[in-house]
């Protein structure tokens, strides 16, 4: 074939490619810029439940799923109460931490015993810093503060949780 007979091949073979090119692009799907949904679910291969994004009322929450389908990690905040939330789980799903600001607006951690009930609790009340201990099923009792004016306090409570003996720590002998 000479030169001038291939020009046309040639050009309709380019047209052909280059439509062939546009009708894959134009199969593609848009990207949308904003989704919404009330909830998301996360699967991974298997088809489990791995991950969740919901929100319905007041309560927006993301939880995580081991590959058993219980709870490990879940964070969260209720709109109404204004209460926010980070749970973490033991792989038996009981609670093992917990990190959340009270509806006052106070922060805490709390630390749970095997069982989920909470033992160490650490908190920023309204009239100061505090450390309370509990025992196994979560009754607190002991409780070391400092007050907005200074002072250091040590309360021993009773197995109901009721205060039995508060003491200053100011003047106190101390152990050298």
């Amino acid at each position: 074939m000479t030169p001038k007979r291939c020009m046309p091949t040639f050009a309709m073979l380019c047209l052909i490619t280059a439509a062939g090119g546009c009708a894959g692009q134009a199969a593609r799907p848009a990207v949308q810029a904003v989704v919404q949904a009330q909830r998301f679910v996360l699967v991974d291969d298997s088809g489990a439940r791995r991950a969740e994004l919901e929100s319905h009322d007041t309560v927006t929450s993301l939880v995580f799923y081991d590959e058993r389908g219980e709870i490990r990690l879940l964070v969260g905040i209720d709109g109404r109460s204004e209460r926010a939330l980070i749970l973490v789980n033991r792989a038996d799903a009981t609670p093992a931490v917990q990190l959340g600001v009270k509806p006052s607006g106070e922060p805490m951690l709390g630390l749970a015993g095997p069982e989920g009930a909470p033992r160490i609790i650490l908190d920023l009340r309204a009239d100061g810093p505090g450390l309370r201990l509990a025992d196994d099923n979560g009754v607190e009792r002991a409780d070391l503060s400092v007050g907005r004016d200074g002072g250091v306090w040590f309360t021993l409570r009773d197995g109901e949780g009721n205060p039995k003996t508060r003491l200053p720590l100011e003047g106190v002998e101390t152990l050298e």
